[in-house]
């Protein structure tokens, strides 16, 4: 993830929306002289979700979920 960083405009931003699994390891160089940052959230910035919507909007992309009782989550696995 941390080669994202070069990648970004001078004065860009990497959210990172999660906890990822691995540590971040990064160059410091692209960060600092570049002016760029990163940026850590849970769920992403009140203007990420606007922007998210109005994508979906945009795209006419609809949700699709799934209801599941409790007792069966132990069950259940992602493909």
């Amino acid at each position: 993830m941390g080669s994202l960083v070069s990648g970004l405009a001078a004065r860009g931003k990497l959210i990172v929306v999660g906890v990822p699994q691995d540590q971040i390891q990064l160059n410091a160089f692209p960060l600092v002289f570049g002016g760029r940052s990163i940026y850590g959230s849970l769920t992403g910035t009140p203007i990420d979700g606007e922007d998210t919507l109005a994508f979906s909007v945009l795209e006419d992309i609809r949700r699709w979920s799934r209801q599941f009782l409790s007792n069966r989550l132990p069950m259940l696995t992602l493909a």
